[in-house]
């Protein structure tokens, strides 16, 4: 797969580069396919641990001077088991609470609508925040905020950036 009879650990830094950006090109789809999912791993830890990316940006990894609000009232349900349908009757139905689902939400329960959200993760109260980045990737977003396509050639990563 590299080229070399020496195990690829053991090469100096500049031909591991070489061996692996060969494989961007190389005849084997599999190892084309490798070399995507080591550049998409690689970007992904560098915006997730870069100290130079805040200092350049000019953010903090943790917000400063931030003071959690109260958080909306809401009802937990609870669907228990069993074979049957069950019914619950309401106006709208919200697929996840991100940002737009969150703000859909309010703004349609305000309006007197009767809003369902319906959510896969765990609900963080305001008593979480601020969090940092690190950990907020992790507990906020799906798959750590990163998100590809089976082929890797269409990658999307959520920050916290601007």
């Amino acid at each position: 797969m590299t080229g070399y009879t020496t195990p690829i650990s053991e090469q100096p830094t500049h031909i591991r580069e070489a061996i692996v950006q060969s494989w961007a090109t190389a005849r084997l789809p599999l190892l084309r396919q490798l070399y995507r999912s080591l550049t998409m791993l690689s970007k992904q830890t560098w915006l997730k641990v870069s100290p130079t990316l805040p200092r350049v940006l000019g953010y903090p990894r943790v917000p400063v001077g931030m003071t959690p609000g109260k958080g909306f009232d809401y009802e937990f349900i609870q669907v228990p088991p069993g074979s049957g349908a069950e019914t619950i009757e309401t106006d709208v139905v919200i697929i996840g609470s991100g940002c737009g689902g969150g703000v859909s939400a309010k703004n349609l329960s305000e309006a007197g609508h009767r809003v369902l959200v319906v959510e896969r993760s765990y609900h963080w109260t305001p008593e979480h925040f601020p969090m940092a980045e690190t950990g907020a990737s992790n507990h906020l977003f799906m798959n750590g905020a990163f998100i590809s396509c089976m082929a890797f050639s269409i990658n999307i990563i959520y920050t916290n950036i601007g």
